[in-house]
């Protein structure tokens, strides 16, 4: 009997792609040194402190995400807390990073800065990427397992660019990350691969695209066109495809135009969503339920 969520999801055949949390294209990371609870970023004396800040943030940037960060690996610190505003939209993407002593200083925050050429003021430009790999057992168990899995595999010159983070999405997807200025999220990672995801990263490169999920500033259906797209090209370029928009033809059927600059043509994904003919569980002993599936055909 299939127990682990992350087992079902491979038993049912789901695809990673197209499953990565939609339409988010700026981020606040910020430091915790404390054990995550399983709804860290909503339940927490932190998330509690930080409550004003977050729906500031909810309501002046929609596109934004939250995400609490924090390193097992190393010991010792600064003694102040890190934060990092990121912004991966084509064209603008950055991270900008900086520290405060106490969180309580976050509340001054200008969340309008976020979408500000050049970040948020007080923060330095960062050029190296960031990965966030989410370890957070409390939330479900596979994170923890295949999570802390991968991070153990990891080589001493990755640890300042990996942060272990609160829940990501899609656990039965783990071990999954983020990869920021990205926003690329991954999935199914197994520590003999750890090495060779950091190399790809560190050179602005995406890591083997059948652990892709999907760019988080787009949709479901959009995420599955980019991604299937780049499998067909064999593309790992972050910076080839540029998304030119899309004409929904029913409710279940859309067609995405990218152009593709190396070739300098646009092609023009029609993608159908339909029902999954198994079932799987979306977290470790939750009940299985039905999911949906896309297929693509080239339009033109």
């Amino acid at each position: 009997m299939i127990t682990a969520c992350s087992d079902g999801a491979l038993e049912a055949g789901e695809d990673l792609l197209g499953t990565a949390p939609e339409c988010t294209d700026f981020w606040l990371l910020i430091e915790s040194r404390d054990a995550f609870p399983a709804a860290v970023v909503k339940e927490s004396p932190l998330a509690d402190l930080l409550r004003p800040l977050t729906e500031r943030l909810a309501t002046e940037v929609p596109t934004s995400r939250v995400q609490f960060i924090r390193r097992t690996k190393r010991k010792g610190s600064d003694g102040g807390f890190k934060v990092f505003v990121a912004n991966s939209q084509a064209g603008s993407r950055g991270i900008y990073e900086g520290s405060v002593s106490s969180h309580s200083e976050l509340l001054d925050m200008d969340v309008a800065d976020l979408k500000r050429e050049g970040g948020v003021a007080g923060l330095a430009d960062r050029s190296r990427p960031l990965v966030l790999l989410c370890t957070h057992g409390k939330r479900d168990r596979c994170c923890a397992l295949h999570g802390r899995a991968f991070l153990d595999a990891l080589g001493s010159d990755d640890v300042e660019d990996v942060w272990e983070t609160s829940h990501l999405g899609g656990h039965r997807f783990a071990a999954t990350c983020l990869t920021l200025p990205f926003g690329h999220y991954y999935g199914r990672l197994r520590p003999s691969e750890a090495s060779a995801f950091m190399a790809s990263i560190r050179e602005a490169q995406m890591h083997d695209l059948g652990s892709y999920r999907g760019d988080s500033r787009f949709s479901r259906r959009g995420q599955f066109a980019e991604g299937t797209l780049r499998r067909m090209l064999d593309d790992r370029d972050p910076n080839t495809l540029d998304y030119r928009g899309e004409s929904h033809e029913s409710p279940d059927q859309v067609i995405y135009s990218f152009f593709h600059r190396p070739t300098s043509k646009t092609y023009q994904l029609r993608i159908q969503e339909s029902e999954a003919p198994l079932s799987r569980s979306k977290s470790c002993g939750k009940d299985e339920e039905s999911f949906t599936t896309c297929t693509s055909t080239l339009a033109r």
